[in-house]
């Protein structure tokens, strides 16, 4: 693949970064257009996802970092480049939650479940984006393979193992990322929404189920029960996306409970 757009001298433009950058532009704009209409001000959208985007690369890059064994002691400032590639989904997953929460707490009257709703397409879309700059950096690639469409990598500068046919499991993963974008955009839309945060915690779900079995197709050390880091990370999240999103959906019955007319007077005549 072209990991590197041109360079001039010991200046470069990567193709990861660049597709970095579109994957957090385009899922900015597509959640400024959702919370405008409910009340969330662009500048307050904006400042989010400065926040966003700062927290969320810092916590990609050290999960990275530090499980793919990748601090250089000669070069320990190597560990800045992630415009190279080299970003754990997780990482900046866990990254982008502290910052939302963070700035929930800093502004009172942000709802923080009607911004996660209305973010839940931009989330699975940004990622789409973003494995499509992984598969142009050659990061995140796949088992080797026999099929009429495995890639094989040769550029020097490459980030996959090079010489051998491999799946392009970047590309499976943006595909379905592009899936669950649309299934997400469909449910923000079309359907009546009683629970506040659990088309986020459902998006985040599918995501994390589908980069479970996406896994098995990775080129990645197995740690656990034949699972690697990123399938173990995967199920732990996919199993505390379920558990919120039911505790969501109970809360919320419970409060409509407790407003319940019916409910109040029943009380009253006890």
């Amino acid at each position: 693949m072209y990991p590197t757009v041109f360079r001039i001298g010991f200046f470069s433009i990567k193709t990861y970064g660049i597709f970095l950058a579109a994957a957090f532009f385009l899922g900015m704009r597509l959640a400024v257009k959702k919370t405008s209409r409910l009340g969330i001000s662009e500048d307050d959208v904006g400042k989010l996802f400065l926040w966003i985007i700062v927290s969320g690369l810092v916590g990609a890059r050290i999960l990275y970092v530090f499980t793919e064994g990748r601090l250089e002691l000669s070069s320990p400032l190597s560990a800045f480049r992630i415009w190279e590639g080299g970003l754990h989904y997780y990482g900046g997953f866990a990254g982008a939650v502290a910052a939302v929460v963070l700035f929930s707490l800093r502004h009172k009257g942000f709802d923080i479940w009607k911004f996660a709703d209305a973010a839940s397409a931009s989330l699975a879309m940004g990622l789409a984006v973003g494995k499509i700059g992984c598969f142009f950096a050659g990061c995140c690639f796949g088992r080797e393979c026999s099929l009429p469409w495995a890639v094989v990598f040769t550029r020097p500068d490459s980030m996959g193992i090079r010489g051998l046919p491999l799946h392009p499991t970047q590309i499976y993963e943006a595909a379905v990322y592009f899936v669950i974008f649309g299934i997400s955009e469909f449910l923000y839309r079309a359907l009546e929404r009683d629970t506040d945060g659990e088309l986020f915690w459902f998006t985040v779900f599918l995501l994390s189920f589908a980069r479970f079995h996406l896994e098995f197709m990775r080129w990645e050390d197995s740690l656990f029960l034949g699972l690697s880091s990123g399938g173990i990370a995967s199920a732990i999240t996919a199993a505390t996306a379920l558990a919120c999103m039911t505790a969501r959906r109970l809360r919320s019955r419970a409060s409509r409970d407790n407003m319940d007319p019916r409910a109040i007077s029943g009380a009253a005549d006890k």
